[in-house]
């Protein structure tokens, strides 16, 4: 008996064929409107649509165009330098804070003659910039740079190489390039092949970079320009915002109304509290791939004649204290001694900002700071560099 018979008709192994002839033919037209695609129509990079006049900063460019290195990053470079403003880098703590981060101060601030661009985000420590530098060293050469170091960085789980942070940051075409051209390859294995994540691991990561960067841009980049289908939209770069409203939040009133956002015995939020996780944690002052990271972006920094200024930024002492976590604070008095000498040795100006560290309603919880603390942070900062 045959096999045929225990099958549904609409399964018959006539049906079967003619379903395989269909397939081959989908396949067909995919692979001829790829060819067509490649051969007839423009690549998307070769439409990018840059400002025409090279004219006032930015405040800061899609995190796309940093990952890539593209020329999107790179105008927003420019005008920067142009302008002599300044780029700030930060981490966590430098995103957003409903205008009262210290970089949302500083450009409310009429009296200064500088704007601040800024580029932030967890786990966007400095060396995530290093391949760029080293790759396209004329976007960052006298560059003027306000890097903020947050000393919350040197504690485990942030003290070493993380495959999530990587992904999210780094393009891996990108990093291959720099190594080829990198001086230092032993701290770059350190601080871009994860430490042993695998050569499997690096070629897939490869693989999907290359499907990413030619497939993908076929059928999604040009056939859809092609046919008039429209992508999610890209904010390729934000404007400063006008130069406003710098009285009315740090009014007395307002601040004293931020302020009691924060606890001022825990110096951090009730609903952080509420977590139970708020125990401060051990620092690893020794670790190689944080310092390894700082110090090479430093070397970088001097080769390209960047005009960098580091920020040594506050930790939650109050909340320390609270704890009863002494040896933690004397880790974190040693730290900032190691930085205070690593940026003297190297030439570069610092700013301590680390009597922050002291004040009570200047945490929200145990590594990011309040909205009064970017207040108190904006007054350090146009001190330092102002008055």
């Amino acid at each position: 008996m045959k096999l045929e018979k225990y099958i549904s008709k609409g399964y018959r192994f006539s049906t079967l064929k003619e379903v395989g002839k269909i397939g081959v033919l989908a396949l067909s037209m995919v692979a001829l409107l790829g060819l067509f695609a490649l051969f007839f129509l423009r690549s998307t990079t070769e439409m990018m649509e840059l400002p025409k006049n090279a004219g006032q900063s930015y405040l800061t460019v899609d995190a796309t165009h940093v990952k890539n290195d593209d020329a999107y990053f790179h105008e927003f470079m420019h005008r920067i330098r142009k302008n002599d403003d300044y780029l700030v880098l930060g981490t966590s703590e430098s995103g957003y804070l409903d205008g009262y981060n210290y970089w949302e101060l500083l450009n409310a601030d009429s009296s200064l003659k500088h704007q601040f661009s800024v580029l932030y985000g967890a786990g966007r420590f400095c060396e995530r910039y290093i391949p760029s530098m080293i790759n396209n060293p004329e976007i960052w050469r006298n560059q003027k740079l306000l890097v903020i170091i947050n000393p919350v960085y040197w504690r485990e789980g942030l003290s070493r190489f993380s495959l999530e942070y990587h992904e999210r940051y780094m393009n891996e075409s990108e990093v291959r390039k720099a190594r080829g051209k990198s001086t230092r390859k032993e701290d770059f294995d350190l601080l871009f092949s994860g430490s042993g994540i695998g050569f499997m691991k690096g070629q897939m990561n490869s693989a999907n970079n290359w499907i990413d960067k030619n497939i993908h841009e076929l059928y999604y980049g040009r056939l859809h320009q092609f046919f008039g289908l429209e992508e999610e939209s890209i904010v390729h770069f934000t404007p400063h915002y006008p130069r406003t409203g710098l009285q009315a939040r740090t009014s007395p009133e307002l601040l004293e109304k931020v302020k009691s956002e924060v606890m001022e015995d825990y110096n951090c939020t009730q609903e952080f509290i509420n977590t139970g996780d708020y125990l401060m944690t051990e620092l690893f002052l020794d670790s190689e791939y944080r310092n390894a990271a700082l110090d090479y972006f430093l070397e970088l920094c001097q080769e390209l004649d960047v005009q960098a200024t580091f920020v040594i930024g506050p930790y939650n002492k109050i909340l320390t204290e609270k704890n009863g976590q002494d040896a933690i604070a004397r880790q974190y008095a040693q730290l900032y001694k190691e930085l205070q000498s690593k940026f003297e040795n190297a030439g570069f100006p610092y700013i301590d900002a680390t009597e922050i560290s002291d004040v009570p309603h200047s945490f929200i919880d145990k590594q990011h700071h309040s909205k009064y603390g970017g207040y108190l942070l904006y007054q350090i900062l146009k001190s330092e560099l102002y008055e």
